[in-house]
């Protein structure tokens, strides 16, 4: 089955792809250096195999990238705790 999602904001055809993992073992992209956005909702790293692309969702995919610069606080700049990422997907989308 061929399912016609945007990945990234570019229109994607996933032939043979039911779930987020199977979408990332695809693309060779290892689940513990990427968060998942479908539909606007952060899909937990425990429900990527659970949960089932449809036609039509909105997939973004925000990677952690070690280096930078440092913060006042001497913590690098590209780390970013779980309850960061949402505000770090909303300025990226230019929401903020």
């Amino acid at each position: 089955m061929t399912v016609k999602v945007f990945l990234n904001g570019k229109e994607e055809e996933l032939d043979g792809i039911g779930s987020i993992l199977e979408l990332l073992n695809k693309k060779k992209i290892r689940p513990e250096v990427v968060t998942i956005e479908v539909n606007d909702k952060i899909i937990p790293r425990g429900e990527y195999g659970k949960t089932v692309l449809k036609n039509g969702d909105r997939i973004e995919m925000v990677f952690f990238m070690g280096g930078g610069r440092r913060a006042r606080n001497n913590e690098h700049m590209s780390v970013r705790r779980a309850r960061d990422v949402s505000a770090h997907i909303r300025i990226r989308k230019g929401a903020i």
